[in-house]
């Protein structure tokens, strides 16, 4: 064993804990399939590794390549003595956070210290400038002692302009893999600032990306939620401070924002609420489309919206989730989107009243998403689509996934593979 070149200990260790699918972004994101698992894939590697690290000398002066490469942080308690191993030096001028390629920060707790956290995740980006990828999850918890019923107030992080031109500044060549959580605001003006410096983005996810609306429900309160922004009331420790001083001091854009956003590696890309501005961005490899809107926006608006934003994208997307809002009529959303083969919807969210004007010819998959009093619902949607499979509108449709709950009943799934069966289209059923 120590004979051996370094370059075959490497391989063995690269092996030994490869985690497939944390490094190497597939066509399509399907959070349900690929990344819990792929979590679970990642700890059995850590372990692994540590192991290894034992077995000799040599094996323990490479483990900093590799124990390090992905670190998963789920207290804020413990990031400074993180960021204190991520600093420590080693050869050739380098510190071990050189080797941490993949970066989830995911804290839920009550007293989450955002206003030190904000400038650069409590100093972690610049501790690991080779990141290819960075998802951040903040949740706040109900405080211990407090009872908390009915949550009519969204309490938010709001993701400022200095942390994304850190991420800019520090990330700009390297990262490929960029996902703020739903309690992480990020604004759309942010966003087309950002994203243009990540030439090598692969996959972006923002699950609350701020941006107006054309249509709001202001005189229905049954969906009106208060924002409150969490960093808003912690004030900033002056001693703590000087520790991300700084990176805050040298927060600024590498260069002058184009015209144009131009994201020429980006495959996938998620917005909730989506914006129209999406239409007017240059990505020209761009495959999945994860599409959300708030409950107070109409499906007028929605459809607008989709259109505006899609549209020019249409010869490129084949992929596309729908997550909350109303669609509208599903055959118009296959309408706008000639090479769309795989949808993703709740049932809520479309109607199901008319039928496609002109046969789609790329349509492959289905899947509806349904909540336990979708039942009812159910038969009258799968009555409209086999009228457009039975009337040749959609002769490439192979399967229709139903995910749901348990309390959909046998009865409909039964009756509604008996009739695809005939139509050639498979029906099945994922309970969640």
């Amino acid at each position: 064993m120590e004979g051996l070149p370094s370059e075959v200990l490497r391989y063995i260790l690269r092996e030994a804990t490869f985690v497939e699918g944390g490094f190497s972004y597939p066509d399509k994101v399907d959070t349900r399939e690929q990344e819990r698992p792929a979590l679970l894939r990642m700890t059995e590697a850590m372990r692994i590794k540590c192991d290894i690290s034992l077995v000799s000398k040599r094996f323990h002066a490479l483990g900093d390549e590799f124990l390090l490469e992905i670190v998963h942080i789920g207290h804020q308690k413990h990031i400074g003595a993180l960021r204190t191993v991520l600093r420590q030096p080693r050869k050739a001028g380098l510190t071990r956070g050189w080797w941490c390629r993949h970066l989830i920060v995911n804290l839920r707790q009550h007293d989450i210290d955002w206003s030190h956290g904000k400038v650069s995740l409590w100093g972690l980006i610049p501790s690991c400038p080779r990141l290819e990828d960075l998802r951040c999850f903040l949740f706040h918890t109900v405080p211990p002692g407090e009872i908390r019923l009915h949550r009519r107030t969204l309490e938010l992080y709001r993701i400022p302009g200095a942390l994304c031109q850190t991420i800019a500044t520090t990330l700009g060549p390297s990262l490929r893999y960029l996902h703020f959580g739903d309690h992480a605001e990020i604004s759309l003006d942010l966003a087309t600032r950002l994203l243009p410096h990540l030439k090598r983005l692969e996959v972006c996810r923002f699950d609350r990306l701020f941006a107006p609306h054309l249509a709001s429900i202001e005189d229905d309160p049954r969906w009106q939620l208060d924002k409150r922004y969490i960093e808003d009331e912690y004030p900033v420790d002056e001693t703590i401070a000087k520790e991300y001083k700084p990176v805050t001091d040298q927060a600024q854009w590498p260069t002058n924002p184009d015209e144009t956003v131009i994201v020429p590696a980006l495959k996938i890309f998620k917005a909730r609420s989506f914006a129209a501005d999406f239409g007017k961005w240059q990505a020209p490899n761009l495959q999945e489309v994860i599409v959300g809107f708030d409950r107070d926006c109409t499906e007028e608006t929605c459809l607008t919206t989709m259109r505006k934003a899609l549209v020019p994208h249409a010869t490129k997307i084949s992929r596309l989730t729908f997550e909350g809002g109303g669609g509208g009529c599903l055959w118009v959303i296959l309408g706008m989107l000639p090479r769309l083969e795989h949808i993703r919807f709740p049932l809520q969210s479309m109607i199901f009243n008319e039928v496609l004007t002109h046969p789609h010819m790329k349509l492959t998959s289905l899947v509806i998403i349904l909540e336990p009093l979708d039942e009812e619902d159910l038969p009258e949607a799968l009555s409209n689509i086999q009228e457009n499979v039975a009337g040749g509108l959609l002769p490439s449709l192979r399967t229709i996934d139903l995910e749901g709950t348990k309390d959909v009943g046998r009865g409909v799934v039964v009756e509604a593979q008996n009739a695809f069966s005939g139509l050639g289209v498979s029906v099945a059923v994922t309970y969640a």
